[in-house]
C-alpha cells in the first residue's frame, strides 16, 4: 500500500448483540412465555385432576392440545423481528467498515458483503422464530410427562420456569453467536479483498474467553490457513476479532 496504515482498535459489537437480544426477548420469547403462562397456569389444577383419572386420560390430553394450539396461534401473530435484525446487520457492517477505513485512509473498500448480510438477516429471523415454536412444543412435552407421573402443580410450575429460563439463555446465545459470525465474515471478506493475508487474533479479554482462544490471543494467523476452531467469530459464541496485518506494517 502507498501509505502506512494507522493502528486502530477493533472491537466486538457488544451493544449490537445486547440490542438484538432485547428485541428477541421483547418481541418473541417473553410474549411466548407470557402466552403459555396465561393459558396453562389457570388450568393446571383441573388438568392434574383429569390426568389422575384413568378413564379420563384422553380428556386432559385433548384439553392440553387445544391450549397449546391456541398458544401456537398467538405466537404466529407476534411482532416481526425482521427490522431489528436488519438494523443489527447494518450497525455491524457500518461500524466495521468505519474502523477499517480509519486504518487504510482514502483507499476504498472492496469485496461484496451482501450475501453475508442476507444470510445473517434470514438466519436470525428463522432461528428466533423457531425458538418460540420450540418453547411451545417443549412445554407440551414437559406437561404430558409430568401429568403422567402425577406431579404436583407447584412442581410443574417450577419445572416450566426452568424451561423458560433455557429459552431465554438460548436467545442470548443466538444473539452473541450470530453477531460474532457476521462480524467475522465481514472482516474476512473485506480484508482478503484488500490483499490482506494475515491478521492478529484478539480476544474480548474477559473471563468468558474459552481457553483455546485465550491461547491464540496475540498470535499471527493466515486467512488461508485457519486455526482448528476456525477464524474469529466462526466458533459458537466467539467474540474474538481479526486485527488486520497490513503489508506496509509488516515487520
Amino acid at each position: 500500500m502507498a501509505r502506512k496504515a494507522k493502528t486502530v482498535k477493533y472491537r466486538f459489537p457488544d451493544r449490537v448483540s445486547q440490542d438484538l437480544l432485547r428485541a428477541f426477548l421483547d418481541k418473541k420469547i417473553e410474549p411466548t412465555i407470557k402466552t403459555l403462562k396465561q393459558l396453562i397456569y389457570p388450568e393446571l389444577d383441573a388438568l392434574i385432576i383429569d390426568a389422575r383419572k384413568v378413564l379420563q386420560m384422553d380428556s386432559y390430553v385433548s384439553v392440553l392440545t387445544k391450549l397449546i394450539d391456541k398458544a401456537s396461534s398467538k405466537v404466529d401473530m407476534q411482532k416481526s423481528i425482521k427490522k431489528d435484525v436488519e438494523n443489527a446487520s447494518k450497525s455491524i457492517t457500518q461500524a466495521y467498515d468505519k474502523t477499517l477505513k480509519q486504518s487504510i485512509g482514502s483507499i476504498g473498500l472492496s469485496g461484496s458483503i451482501t450475501a453475508a448480510i442476507e444470510n445473517f438477516n434470514t438466519s436470525n429471523v428463522s432461528l428466533i422464530s423457531n425458538l418460540s415454536d420450540e418453547t411451545v412444543h417443549k412445554t407440551q412435552q414437559f406437561l404430558l410427562q409430568k401429568f403422567s407421573t402425577g406431579a404436583r402443580a407447584s412442581e410443574i410450575q417450577e419445572g416450566l420456569e426452568e424451561q423458560f429460563g433455557i429459552a431465554r439463555r438460548k436467545a442470548a446465545l443466538i444473539a452473541i453467536d450470530q453477531v460474532g459470525k457476521l462480524q467475522g465474515n465481514v472482516a474476512q471478506i473485506r480484508q482478503t479483498s484488500l490483499g490482506i493475508e494475515e491478521y492478529i487474533w484478539r480476544t474480548a479479554g474477559d473471563d468468558r474467553v474459552r481457553e483455546e482462544h485465550a491461547a491464540l490471543d496475540g498470535t499471527r494467523q493466515r486467512w488461508d490457513d485457519p486455526p482448528p476452531d476456525g477464524h474469529p467469530g466462526q466458533a459458537v459464541r466467539c467474540r474474538c476479532i481479526a486485527e488486520p496485518i497490513f503489508a506496509d506494517n509488516n515487520e
